[in-house]
């Protein structure tokens, strides 16, 4: 009898260490079901060209991958409670959108984040600190991660720019001071940024001073008439009509084998930008695009 007890317990053994297992693994798809899901949400929200309301992403996802809605509401809270979405109101309505109230990463090595915000940075990444306010170009918008990424790019092409530290920037419509400050960042040795706007000056000035670069960026409130180049490298997240109109005092700026690095263009305005400034005797080097709008590097 003891030798068929034994056995007995010998076989539940298994069975009750496979229902476990079962269970741990059935615990473990789940998790790794829930992570697809909100990996899902963040790539829609951040490539869609229009911004995206929750039952906008439900409809999405229950159409095109069948998943059920309360695990999309589900992955949306987490995705909010961990500050990586935020809702933002416009016109009565509620939209979601990617937080920039934690380090971001936008591209060409490129990490934006607010003063206080720890991140630990991989090889060859650059961080600039941003504070939140009225001024535009915090990286929450694609034609400034086109600028950043555009700049990285030309500034890391020894081909382009070999000495960085020699060179001299000009951000026109500086903004928050982000291009400034990344440009500087990356090795340019002195860069001034324009604004005409008081209130964006003084952010860009406080952004600046926060990333311990007032020795190198300098916030000017002049004309661009009165500006004396030349430049290594013009910036200038603007729209196509100020894009258009400057084109001759931005020549004039240029120095031998300057970079112009433009953002603020929509697709179908490209072109046309392009052929205003091959008409004064610069060509595209690089043309990328996000969103529906496009940046465009020039020598």
């Amino acid at each position: 009898d003891d030798c068929d007890d034994r056995s007995v317990a010998v076989w539940k053994q298994p069975q009750a260490f496979s229902g476990r297992h079962q269970g741990l693994n059935r615990l473990t798809i789940e998790a790794s079901m829930d992570k697809d899901i909100t990996t899902m949400v963040m790539d829609l929200v951040s490539s869609s060209d229009r911004p995206l309301t929750q039952p906008d992403l439900e409809r999405h996802l229950t159409h095109t991958r069948k998943i059920d809605s309360k695990k999309i509401r589900r992955a949306i809270r987490d995705l909010v409670w961990e500050n990586r979405l935020v809702y933002t109101y416009s016109l009565g309505c509620s939209f979601l959108a990617p937080s920039f109230a934690r380090p971001v990463r936008v591209g060409g090595g490129v990490v934006l984040a607010p003063p206080g915000v720890s991140c630990l940075l991989s090889e060859g990444e650059i961080l600039v600190r941003i504070a939140p306010g009225a001024a535009f170009g915090i990286g929450d918008h694609p034609t400034t991660r086109l600028a950043l990424r555009l700049t990285a790019w030309a500034l890391r092409a020894p081909a382009l720019v070999s000495t960085p530290e020699t060179v001299s920037a000009l951000d026109i419509g500086a903004g928050s001071g982000v291009l400034a400050a990344a440009a500087a960042l990356m090795g340019i040795g002195k860069v001034i940024g324009l604004d005409t706007d008081p209130c964006a000056r003084f952010e860009a000035a406080e952004n600046i001073r926060l990333n311990g670069l007032t020795d190198r960026v300098s916030i000017d409130s002049r004309d661009l008439d009165r500006i004396k180049g030349p430049f290594g490298l013009i910036l200038a997240n603007l729209r196509f009509p100020t894009l258009a109109r400057l084109a001759p005092r931005i020549r004039d700026l240029a120095g031998p084998r300057a970079i112009l690095v433009f953002s603020g263009l929509r697709e179908d305005e490209a072109q046309d930008l392009l052929e205003t400034y091959r008409g004064l005797g610069f060509r595209r080097l690089r043309q990328i695009s996000e969103k529906g709008w496009v940046g465009l590097a020039l020598a």
